[in-house]
Formats: structure tokens, sequence, C-alpha cells
């Protein structure tokens, strides 16, 4: 467990008169995540550093952080860099159709776990032309939260930021002197998914993909496993937090609460930015109804984590006494379109 007090992640930009150009602009950003890749692209306004519009958004699965953990070497296979690739460049092209001409990338996770994640991220670019960072899980969960903050349209609020991805999970506060605390979790969708297939299971996971169906006993198993680390992973300050504050709101987002929940739990939820509210109840219902599924009756590109990502948030929900959390659908680049690190003006 580790608590990390940061001092204030805050990116200062200079006026609108020194950019050499100013006026719209439309931009495209990556987010190379441990399961899936997506892209976001917007019209922004360079003169009052302003998104306009969001013009595209779409995601593809690269399972970069299942591929990892199945090489021994702890390295990214041919085989997965070519795949990674070549959705980059189709994501790419995607987004110059719809006017794009400046893209930047963060990697996550994976990346960071991959002894030759940074060598990766330079090959892509050197492939598609798209400069790629690699993120610590540090700047990871001060992304999460500042994009959180920015798009949630509640002024008089106290929120945590729940962000859960393919390889990692972050949990975000502010102390009473506005500076985060931070839960940095690896208990995420496809880690969790392949520890339910290996410790739960007994099975290989170089051999079985996906844990579908699942039986009632392998179900409480799963949830019990990560209400265990909940509980002993997750800092007493942010557990007391959720426990005891009354005007506490909890906003997820990440793959898992802005996409894989609200997809299953109900057709009302089924958009993320309309700040509906999924409980714990829906969760709990929708697990006992999908575990029965198989891949292909679940029909959905991202059945085989579909199932376990309930597992999952239904044990930490009850672990921290969660009642309920908002969706919220925002990407870790949402709070860097104007960063000059990242776009050029």
């Amino acid at each position: 467990m580790r608590i990390l007090l940061l001092v204030s992640f805050v990116f200062i930009f200079s006026g609108c008169q020194t950019l050499p150009k100013c006026g719209p602009e439309i931009r495209a950003a990556f987010d190379v995540g441990s399961g899936s890749t997506k892209l976001k692209v917007a019209e922004l306004n360079t003169c009052d550093q302003t998104l306009t519009k969001v013009l595209h958004e779409e995601q593809t699965k690269v399972d970069y952080r299942d591929a990892l953990e199945k090489n021994e070497d702890r390295i990214f296979s041919p085989e997965i860099q070519k795949t990674g690739i070549d959705a980059i460049l189709h994501l790419k092209k995607v987004a110059e159709s719809k006017g794009a001409r400046k893209f930047s990338a963060v990697a996550t996770a994976a990346f960071r776990q991959a002894l030759n994640g940074e060598d990766f991220s330079h090959q892509i670019y050197l492939k598609t032309d798209i400069p790629v960072r690699v993120i610590s899980q540090d700047q990871e969960a001060i992304l999460g939260f500042q994009s959180a903050t920015l798009k949630y349209d509640k002024k008089d609020f106290a929120l945590i930021v729940w962000d859960i991805g393919g390889g990692s999970q972050q949990m975000t506060i502010l102390d009473i002197n506005q500076k985060p605390i931070i839960y940095y979790g690896n208990l995420a969708s496809v880690s969790f998914k392949n520890k339910v297939i290996k410790d739960i299971q007994k099975k290989n996971i170089e051999k079985v993909i996906s844990p579908n169906p699942m039986s009632k006993e392998q179900t409480a198993k799963a949830k019990k496993m990560a209400k265990d680390e909940a509980q002993l992973s997750v800092p007493a300050i942010i557990t007391h937090t959720l426990k005891e504050k009354k005007n506490l709101t909890v906003i997820g987002i990440g793959g898992v609460l802005t996409k894989s929940l609200p997809r299953q739990v109900s057709s009302k939820n089924s958009d993320a930015s309309s700040y509906q509210t999924i409980s714990k109840s829906e969760v709990l219902a929708a697990l006992e109804s999908r575990r029965k599924l198989t891949d292909k009756q679940l029909k959905d590109p991202f059945a085989d984590t579909d199932v376990t990502n309930l597992a999952l948030v239904s044990g930490f929900m009850e672990a921290l006494g969660i009642e309920n959390y908002q969706p919220l659908d925002v990407s870790l680049m949402d709070g860097l379109w104007f960063n000059p690190e990242y776009f050029q003006p």
C-alpha cells in the first residue's frame, strides 16, 4: 500500500498572444491502455484554450496486458506489437477523416510493466508518426482526477475519482489542503480476469482466455477476492472518507466503470455522459444474471472480462461502503489538450 501526497499538478500555459496562430483546430488524442486503445477527436479553440466539441470517439481492443502476462520474458511480443500498431494506424485514419492534423498519445500500466515498453512506444512513433508518452501511475491518477473535475459540472461537491482500466486502478481524493491522496491498485480488468482463471478456476491462462461461464461458487470467490484486496490495500484515509463523508460523490472513469458496467447493468445507464448513477445492487444483479453466459451469449468484444469486471467492482463497493457511483466518460488526455508538451502549437 502506498499513499502519496503530491504537490499541485498544474499546467501553466502562456497566453494565446504567444502562439504563432490561434483559432479553430482539430486534434486527436490516443489513450493506449492495457486492454484497449481509445481515440478522441475534438475541435478546439486555441485562442481561448477551450474545447468546442468532441467530433468522434472510438476504441478498439488490444490485449497488451493479457499478452504481457503470458510472456515469460515480460516483453511485448512482435505479434502484439503489430496488432497495436495496426490498431493505431486504423484509428489515425479515422481521425484524419474527421479533420485531425495534430496527434498525441499516452500509454499506461502495461507499458510501464513491460521491459520493452519504452522501446515499443518509440516504435509506435516511428511507424505512425504519433508521439507516445508512457506515463507513471501518479500521472495517470492525477490526469484522471483533473479530467473528471474539468468535465463534472457540479460546483459544490466533494468527490473521489475511481479509475479502473485493463492493468491498474486508482482512487484519488483531495485532502483538506487540496493535495491529492491516491490509492494505487494492480487489480484491474485484465489482471483480475487472469487471476480468477488461474487462482479460482485453476486453469492455465496461456491456454484459457475467458473464465466464462462462471459457477455460483466461482463468482462468490471472485467477489471475495476483490473485497479482500480492497480491505487490505486501500489506504485507511480513503476508506474512512468513503464511509463517513455524507456529501461525497464517487465518480467512475476508465473503461470498466464507464463502458463495461453501464453496458451490462441497464439500458438506462448506457450513456456514461448522462451522469446517471450505477448502484451496488444493480452491479450484483447483473453479476448473477450474466455469470452463467458464454462469451458468445454475452455478445460483446470485451466479453472475456465483462463478468469478472462486475465481480471486481461489486467486491470493492462492498468493502468500501460505496452504494453507487456516477460514470463520467473522460479521457486521460482531456487535461492535456493545450499542453505544449503533448500538442505543439
